[in-house]
């Protein structure tokens, strides 16, 4: 029974992916180029755009927007004039309203994360969308910039675990290389620096990269409010790394070589008597090479290599061995991006299901 449920969790975790591949048509059935694309939109070269998810079954078109260039988390779209516009669909009837959002301007992120919204602009001033809740028509009004922070190109969020209840904490790469937390309860405490976090180029969580290849962490088990006491460390194993991932406690890195490395939690059980392992020294996986990008799904390690093949090796073990097995999954792949789980259920921190298959994230893929 056990290794039957086992079977289910992994196979629900591949249809996922699969279901995400086999939409590359429908992402293809309108005409024409598109320019930028995400788990759920697209935009195409004559500038219309398409959604899908949701309970939309096929992509439809946004014909209250034109000239978009890209979009963003929680139905936010950036026009080719650096507009932000937000859209919605009316209950029960389904009508889509189109709004402008006067208050942003030409966005390079946007994040949601443990219920709050947060946008990132060119300028490196960080807004707070909405606290709490999704943004919606009725709560554009009440965007403003986070005090506090600025000078920012890159955020990040995780749990802090080490109060008498977790707590939700953003950190903040900064253009100066500098990386900054806020105290406290967010969004209403002041922000300070992470000490010896210098020369960083990106942010991933509770781990950050600097430039000189090296990755440093920092704890998320404190017991007090921020302090010169709380620092961070590198992880000695990882050198030469040009990119790093993390989603939720399981981590993965990408050297100069284009070696990949893992570390963090993987996993034993079914749902109702799941077991995370914690391996915390880092280990090169030898089986695969030649690596682009690399995702963790649910319980497995999806790997995107430069010639344009996607692999996936399971996290479903007690400890993530040197030479995992990879079962070639597709080619000819250009992009992958990350999703969340899709309707028709869903619960307040928005993690999907898909099927009854307890598929966690989905990925879109581009296809060359």
């Amino acid at each position: 029974m056990l290794l039957m449920k086992k079977r289910i969790v992994r196979y629900g975790t591949l249809f996922c992916l699969l279901f995400a591949l086999f939409n590359t048509s429908a992402l293809a059935a309108p005409n024409g180029e598109f320019l930028s694309f995400d788990a759920t939109s697209l935009s195409k070269s004559d500038g219309s755009y398409w959604v899908w998810g949701e309970g939309l079954s096929v992509p439809i078109q946004i014909y209250g927007l034109s000239d978009v260039e890209k979009s963003f988390e929680s139905h936010l779209v950036m026009k080719k004039d650096q507009t932000v516009w937000f859209w919605e669909r009316i209950a029960p009837s389904g009508e889509i309203k189109v709004y402008h959002v006067p208050a942003l301007n030409n966005l390079i992120d946007v994040q949601y994360k443990m219920g709050d919204l947060l946008a990132l602009d060119q300028e490196g001033m960080v807004y707070l969308l909405s606290a709490q809740g999704q943004l919606s028509s009725d709560r554009l009004n009440q965007i403003a910039p986070l005090s506090g922070i600025d000078n920012v190109v890159d955020i990040g969020a995780y749990w802090d675990y080490g109060h008498q209840y977790s707590v939700e904490k953003w950190a903040f790469l900064k253009k100066d290389g500098t990386v900054w937390v806020n105290r406290g309860n967010f969004p209403s405490e002041a922000f300070a620096p992470i000490p010896v976090l210098n020369d960083v180029i990106e942010i991933e969580e509770n781990i950050a990269l600097k430039q000189d290849g090296t990755v440093w962490y920092w704890p998320n088990q404190t017991y007090n409010a921020l302090s010169d006491s709380v620092t961070a460390a590198p992880i000695t194993e990882l050198t030469n790394i040009k990119k790093i991932k993390s989603y939720g406690k399981s981590q993965v890195a990408i050297d100069q070589n284009a070696s990949l490395w893992f570390w963090g939690v993987t996993y034993t059980g079914a749902s109702d008597g799941t077991i995370r392992h914690n391996q915390i020294v880092p280990v090169k996986l030898n089986s695969i090479k030649d690596v682009e990008d690399a995702f963790v799904v649910e319980r497995s390690l999806v790997v995107q290599t430069n010639d344009g093949n996607v692999w996936e090796a399971s996290i479903d073990r007690e400890a993530m061995p040197v030479n995992p097995v990879f079962d070639h999954i597709t080619s000819g792949v250009q992009e992958i991006k990350l999703g969340a789980r899709h309707p028709p259920y869903h619960d307040e921190e928005k993690r999907w299901l898909f099927m009854g298959m307890g598929c966690q994230q989905k990925r879109t893929i581009r296809q060359r």
